[in-house]
């Protein structure tokens, strides 16, 4: 399945960065690595998923989650930010299957476990994605 530009990316109409949008549009989320993505957006990764629909964010969730599992200490602040994702936005799980949303947790206990200050996020995410 290729990722369609008009039903996945939304973005204000005064983004200053017009790489987004034709660095994912018509990319299968498999192609989406940290080195293309580096190399195609120069913005926060973070913001990148943020400015996905939600469709667009499941569709291209794997790719960010291997970004952060293997470039963990050059992805900014995306786990923080799939955290929040995940601890608020029931309608994003929704679209992931059972076995998806137990390795988003996965990968979010790796980030997140031991450390006090995600502690809430963190359990209000494992309750949103264990449902």
């Amino acid at each position: 399945m290729v990722c369609s530009l008009s039903r996945t990316l939304k973005f204000p109409s005064n983004f200053p960065e017009k790489t987004c949008p034709s660095a994912l549009a018509g990319r299968l989320w498999t192609s989406v690595t940290y080195k293309y993505l580096r190399n195609k957006y120069p913005g926060p990764l973070s913001e990148a998923f943020c400015y996905l629909t939600d469709s667009g964010r499941a569709y291209f969730l794997p790719a960010f989650l291997r970004m952060i599992i293997v470039n963990r200490d050059a992805v900014d602040d995306l786990p923080e930010t799939l955290l929040s994702f995940f601890s608020k936005d029931t309608e994003l799980c929704t679209k992931l299957s059972k076995g998806q949303r137990s390795f988003v947790l996965e990968v979010l206990e790796r980030e997140f476990s031991g450390n006090a200050v995600y502690a809430d996020r963190l359990r209000k995410a494992k309750s949103i994605l264990s449902s």
